[in-house]
This record gives C-alpha cells, sequence and structure tokens, in this order.
C-alpha cells in the first residue's frame, strides 16, 4: 500500500476521525417536507406490516433517509 492511502487508513481508523472529518469539510444536514398524504400512506404500510410496499415507497422520496455524505462511515 503506499504511503496516503496507509496514513488514510490509520486516519480512518480513529476514534475521531468523522468529527475531524467534519471540521475539514463541513456539511449541512437539512430537513425536508414530506407531503401529508404521503405520510399517511408510510404510516398505514407500517401499520399493515407491508415491508416491501413501505421500502418501496420511502425510497421513492426525494431523499432517503437522509442527505448526508458522511453517512457511509
Amino acid at each position: 500500500m503506499n504511503p496516503l492511502g496507509r496514513r488514510t487508513v490509520q486516519l480512518a481508523r480513529t476514534k475521531n476521525y468523522l468529527d475531524r472529518l467534519y471540521n475539514v469539510y463541513p456539511n449541512e444536514i437539512s430537513s425536508r417536507r414530506v407531503d401529508e398524504d404521503l405520510l399517511k400512506e408510510v404510516q398505514r404500510l407500517f401499520q399493515e406490516n407491508r415491508s416491501v410496499e413501505l421500502l418501496q415507497t420511502l425510497l421513492d422520496l426525494e431523499k432517503f433517509p437522509i442527505k448526508d455524505s458522511y453517512v457511509s462511515f
């Protein structure tokens, strides 16, 4: 592994990596409005335990689950 790659892996393994990443690349997590009818549909699908339809409905939303560049970390 090259030195830069090795250093990147070392940094990623530290406990405060994400905090340090936010200091370098600030990211605003924005809230969103969900249409009231769509929200009722999501609640209904959840209560009826219709997981496949619920997941598909949530995936069709503009942002799912949140728009955060670092969520994978």
